[in-house]
């Protein structure tokens, strides 16, 4: 039997893959084993769900609101999982405390809306490891109040994420096969869920199912096409990086900290994202030089030597490319962009002099690398 911390949660019992196939990611020093899920592992947290469906449907709204409220709170005191994400991205307890702290605020505010009918039925819910936790467990919150039932398919750059959500649920007393947890490569999982589902005939496989993902844009395309394939409703969110345009009437030395603490203030980014949120700002031309200085005196004073962790080489490769590409636009690179930087740990970058009509203004996917516009 595998530990607990390391496994699928199917019919509320941990589990490994049936075929006892598994996957790494390192864990520090150390390489952590997961199980990697196939078609076998789908059917039987697809079985699992729908078994669970008819009594969670019937079950009292004040009651799916108590486990609710449990769950929040459990997982805003979830040291383990704090420690983890600490350790990923290099964050001390103070960056992260946005993240885990007012949760049963946030539940609390989402039993003021109505619900949607009880329909019940299936929800595959994969959620980027970039949202960390407030997002994936407000999604979650979402199906469960509407009387859906919900597989977590864990994003394989960051397993422990879905990992300690499910712990959770399952420590709080959510009913078996309510809450499922399938572990391995996002994309392929999905496929299997939505394509084989566990039924014997096409409208066995899809009936009552629902996709729930964010990711980036790329993955959303992609997601999309899988979705019109398999005839399943969906609820897909891209992540792309903003845009912040700079209020002429508010003082420039306040925009200049939004606009870094947005940017590059890891654990407090507004949308309770990972780095990279904001990845453009315009700037009215006449105060443009001002407000570039203002960046810059702001970064050096607060993040030079506080380097963005990112999760694994192909992040590293994509922000490396974005630095490249900006400089063979034209643009001015007043902070990071150093090519030299060996590990994955990355310092802000901001380019200044950008133009609308640069690849680098039309960056979607969020990374710690800023563009400053001008704007009239």
């Amino acid at each position: 039997m595998p530990s607990e911390s390391q496994a699928n949660l199917l019919a509320g019992e941990w589990r490994p893959a049936r075929r006892g196939a598994s996957f790494s990611v390192a864990s520090g020093a150390t390489e952590v084993l997961w199980p990697q899920s196939d078609g076998a592992d789908v059917s039987e947290a697809w079985r699992a769900a729908r078994a669970a469906s008819p009594a969670w449907r019937r079950l009292a709204p004040g009651r799916c609101q108590e486990l609710l409220l449990a769950l929040a709170r459990e997982l805003e005191r979830d040291e383990e999982l704090a420690r983890v994400l600490g350790a990923r991205f290099s964050l001390e307890s103070a960056e992260l405390a946005s993240h885990f702290s007012g949760l049963e605020r946030a539940m609390h505010a989402l039993f003021e809306r109505p619900a949607s009918p009880g329909e019940g039925g299936i929800v595959w819910c994969a959620s980027d490891w970039r949202e960390l936790l407030r997002a994936p467990l407000l999604d979650l919150a979402r199906e469960c109040l509407a009387g859906r039932v919900l597989v977590l398919v864990s994003d394989a750059r960051l397993p422990e994420l879905a990992q300690h959500l499910a712990q959770a649920a399952s420590a709080v007393g959510f009913p078996p096969g309510v809450l499922g947890l399938l572990h391995g490569a996002t994309r392929e999982l999905l496929q299997l869920a939505l394509s084989e589902g566990g039924g014997t005939s096409a409208a066995d496989r899809s009936e009552g199912c629902t996709l729930v993902a964010s990711g980036s844009v790329e993955r959303m395309i992609e997601l999309r096409r899988l979705e019109s394939s398999c005839g399943v409703e969906s609820r897909l969110r891209a992540l792309r990086c903003g845009v912040h345009e700079v209020d002429p009437e508010r003082a420039l030395e306040e925009s200049a900290a939004e606009v870094l603490e947005r940017a590059f203030g890891r654990g407090s980014t507004l949308t309770g994202q990972l780095p990279g949120a904001l990845g453009r700002v315009y700037c009215p031309a006449r105060l443009f030089s001002r407000f570039s200085d203002l960046c810059l005196e702001r970064l050096e004073a607060n993040f030079v030597g506080a380097p963005v962790a990112q999760i694994d080489d192909e992040a590293v490769v994509r922000v490396r490319a974005a630095w490249e590409l900006g400089l063979d636009e034209g643009a001015t690179c007043i902070a990071g962009g150093d090519a030299s930087v060996s590990s994955r740990a990355l310092p802000p970058t901001v380019f200044t002099n950008v133009e609308s009509y640069m690849a680098s203004a039309r960056r979607q996917a969020p990374m710690p690398v800023l563009c400053l516009l001008r704007c009239n």
